[in-house]
């Protein structure tokens, strides 16, 4: 028991003093650092995987990967693998290898806590998947290490983004409730001969809702309501002198207008709620 200098002149530092600070500096994260070096980028070519430079930190051991660092996939059956950064701290190694698993998952790592008890820790350095005649890359699997003012902008940006919308949101409550009525119009229906089909999804869940709609310069209007309780509902309206009977009728998430001659057009329909 006692004091053990270790930012002091001739102090003996060991690799795991290093590393419980390492660790701690990088946020208590595993990964590639994005701003050193080219981030360790893979690319692909004739069954042959290469890296460019970057810097890796596991459990705050710090390993260099060296532009054109490269491993060679057999391209013998159908198979989904990783390309690991293979970080052994009971045998004190670190080297770069294959893992495969079957053609439809990844295999399973292991990852042991470095700081807890020595052993061995396998990062995917990049997934892949491979056939016969092919190789591709899977980029989505790997982790990095960012600085903390990229994390501090990221959190900012989002935080701005979710209050604009909050913003946005009761901006719209309060013109709603200012203003006594809000309006969505529905455009562009499917029509089968004389009939249109609109999707009111979005208007179900109202409380009141008024449908309106101009058919040959004749203005309907009837309640969302009124329809949730009969087959269809008619309606008539007159053109060139001539008396038409139309039909509305709502099926779950739709709305069918049929109107009285094929002729006859109906461009959009406007619910007010």
């Amino acid at each position: 028991m006692g004091l053990k200098k270790l930012t002091f002149d001739e102090a003996l530092n060991t690799a795991k003093d290093d590393a419980f600070f390492n660790w701690y500096l990088t946020n208590k994260t595993n990964g590639i650092f994005t701003d050193l070096g080219d981030k360790c980028e893979a690319t692909s070519s004739n069954g042959k995987i290469t890296f460019k430079d970057g810097f890796v930190s596991i459990y705050g051991r710090r390993i260099f990967i060296e532009n054109g660092t490269n491993i060679s996939v057999s391209l013998d059956s159908t198979k989904k693998g990783y390309v690991i950064l293979k970080v052994d701290t009971i045998n004190n190694e670190a080297s770069l290898t294959l893992k495969e698993g079957t053609s439809s998952n990844y295999p399973s790592l292991t990852q042991t806590n470095l700081l807890e008890s020595d052993g061995v820790f396998e990062f995917p350095m990049v997934g892949y998947s491979k056939t016969t005649t092919s190789l591709t890359l899977d980029k989505s699997v790997i982790k990095y290490i960012e600085t903390n003012q990229t994390n501090i902008n990221t959190a900012r940006n989002n935080c701005l983004t979710q209050v604009s919308e909050a913003k946005t949101e009761l901006n719209n409550r309060i013109s709603g409730l200012q203003h006594g009525l809000r309006c969505q119009s529905f455009t562009f229906p499917t029509k089968s001969e004389s009939t249109y089909k609109f999707n009111i999804s979005s208007m179900i869940s109202k409380p009141a809702v008024l449908i309106t709609f101009a058919c040959c310069n004749n203005i309907v209007a009837v309640s969302l309501n009124t329809l949730k309780g009969t087959t269809n509902l008619t309606f008539t309206y007159n053109y060139l002198g001539t008396n038409y009977n139309g039909y509305i009728e709502r099926s779950g998430d739709y709305l069918y207008i049929e109107l009285g001659s094929s002729t006859h057009t109906l461009k959009r329909i406007d619910c007010f709620y």
